[in-house]
């Protein structure tokens, strides 16, 4: 799917925004599925369309993506917290 997405950034105005309406959800919905090559893919249709001359796609790539890297580091915290926490549970087994 971001394959298609990819290849149809130069597709026409609405099409490129129906791609970064389409990306925050996809990242939302699928977030254990999207790590990696994947999640850099998403990254990447996002600033192959920020580099869009039309300044509407332009300006709406550049939210998508910052929401997008947001999401990313919120995934990151939460999963840092639950393994600290999970790590002081089971040093306070050990204490």
């Amino acid at each position: 799917m971001l394959e298609a997405f990819r290849e149809a950034t130069s597709a026409g105005l609405d099409v490129q925004l129906k791609i970064l309406q389409a990306l925050p959800s996809l990242l939302q919905n699928y977030a254990d599925d999207l790590k990696g090559d994947l999640l850099a893919a998403a990254l990447n249709i996002c600033t192959i369309l920020q580099a869009s001359k039309n300044g509407i796609v332009n300006n709406t790539a550049a939210a998508t993506l910052q929401q997008l890297v947001v999401s990313v580091f919120d995934k990151v915290v939460a999963e840092d917290s639950e393994s600290s926490g999970i790590l002081s549970y089971h040093s306070s087994d050990n204490a």
